[in-house]
């Protein structure tokens, strides 16, 4: 048994390093930056994404403190858009995430940051790729 991993009766969980996130899907376009069970959601909208030529990056930040700012900021490095998509409320994960990226400097006016997905609807999401697209 490695060390990143621990045996639970006859199941093998991986446990990964604390602090750290993982990247699921890579993409060009957009991130989707989920946390929790939302991360599903984000591989299901990467999947309808794609159809329409979209290219996600899909990252499972498997924490909010210590946040993966290695992570934070490769994906603000490579993707004009960064979205947050959480369960939690306002002042959650997005914020925390919004915070960390406006104190590292990585909000230059290149990338578009949109925390709480589950309050804004998927079309305004649709809406401004396609803007980001058509410029």
């Amino acid at each position: 048994m490695s060390a990143g991993s621990c045996a639970l009766g006859l199941t093998t969980v991986y446990v990964g390093q604390i602090g750290k996130g993982l990247t699921l899907v890579e993409g060009k376009d957009v991130a989707l930056l989920g946390y929790g069970t939302m991360v599903q959601n984000c591989l299901r909208a990467q999947t309808l994404l794609s159809k329409l030529g979209i290219e996600v990056t899909v990252a499972d930040a498997r924490f909010c403190k210590p946040l993966d700012m290695k992570l934070l900021r490769q994906l603000c490095k490579n993707h004009a858009f960064l979205v947050t998509v959480e369960e939690g409320s306002i002042g959650g994960f997005g914020s925390h995430v919004s915070q960390f990226i406006a104190l590292d400097g990585q909000l230059d006016g290149r990338t578009k940051v949109i925390s709480h997905i589950q309050i804004i609807p998927i079309r305004l999401f649709l809406l401004e790729t396609n803007a980001f697209y058509a410029s």
